[in-house]
């Protein structure tokens, strides 16, 4: 039976990481309000009203989604903060939402500590080699990173957690890693779903890739079709619920560098935030369709 889709938001809780990867998303213009998941209660009225904007009832939907919404916690890296992770965490499911994480893997004792809280693991895995890794930029201060097989281990050690936990795996594919092949790594992991996206260069044109370079990653990995969705550039624009580290909607724009945004969420109303930023629901859906089905 066909999975009924699923609307979901996704927070940056922080521009904060420990790896410097060069196309890093994570940039935000900062107004001089800090990082709202730092305020616990405003924290929980961020989530409360999320909550209630986005449930399926919402007429702005168009009856689209009956699944309840999933809030998405994204970064930076939210793991680096492990009591204001666990808050969120908390908040939102009190709230209604599944929750999911997206992380770079490298603070292993958070990730066990709310597996068995949250329906989906999203790993960034950017390559499958060491030199890769280092080019990308995806190594801490003091050159330590997330191999291979500490990610097939950490993935098995997370599943005995929390047998029902979906596992995805997301692949920014850039100049470094255009020509890798993953598959022996994505057939030992064995993940639910696996993205690929083309590099989007929102702050800078370092290790872009070409459609076609981009195509030919994804012919290579053409076993993997049930699992594999696909992301060039103009299917990121519009397409994405996103809320910044500060509390507002924000939105890619593919004309040229940088983001839109919307006034904070908490100063004027979800509703009104919503309606600054452009969100195509078609798009959205779009997004969630398989290679195979796509074909």
């Amino acid at each position: 039976m066909e999975l009924q889709p699923q609307l979901v938001a996704n927070w940056h809780v922080t521009e904060a990481c420990n790896y410097r990867c060069k196309f890093c998303y994570a940039h935000w213009s900062k107004p001089k309000a800090s990082e709202l998941w730092r305020n616990n209660a405003a924290c929980r009225l961020l989530i409360s009203e999320l909550g209630r904007f986005l449930s399926p009832d919402n007429p702005l939907w168009e009856q689209r989604f009956v699944r309840r919404p999933r809030l998405n916690i994204a970064g930076g890296e939210p793991t680096l903060w492990a009591g204001e992770l666990s808050h969120v965490v908390d908040h939102a499911v009190a709230a209604g939402f599944d929750v999911s994480l997206i992380t770079n893997g490298s603070r292993p004792e958070t990730l066990r500590n709310i597996a068995s809280r949250i329906s989906m693991l999203g790993l960034s895995v950017d390559s499958t080699r060491c030199d890769g890794n280092l080019r990308i930029g995806r190594v801490d201060r003091k050159g330590a990173q997330i191999g291979s097989d500490d990610l097939i281990d950490l993935v098995r050690e997370l599943r005995t957690a929390n047998p029902t936990l979906q596992i995805k795996l997301n692949t920014v594919v850039n100049a470094v890693n255009a020509e890798e092949d993953f598959s022996a790594l994505i057939s030992h992991i064995a993940p639910d779903r696996w993205k690929a996206l083309r590099m989007l260069p929102s702050y800078n044109d370092e290790l872009t890739v070409d459609e076609a370079k981009f195509e030919r990653f994804v012919s290579r990995h053409a076993a993997f079709r049930r699992i594999l969705s696909v992301e060039d550039n103009p299917s990121m624009v519009q397409s994405y619920l996103m809320i910044d580290p500060h509390g507002r909607f924000f939105q890619n724009r593919l004309d040229s560098k940088g983001y839109y945004y919307s006034e904070p969420i908490l100063d004027i109303g979800v509703e009104r935030a919503f309606a600054q930023i452009p969100f195509s629901i078609d798009r959205f859906l779009a997004r969630y369709q398989p290679l195979e089905s796509a074909s």
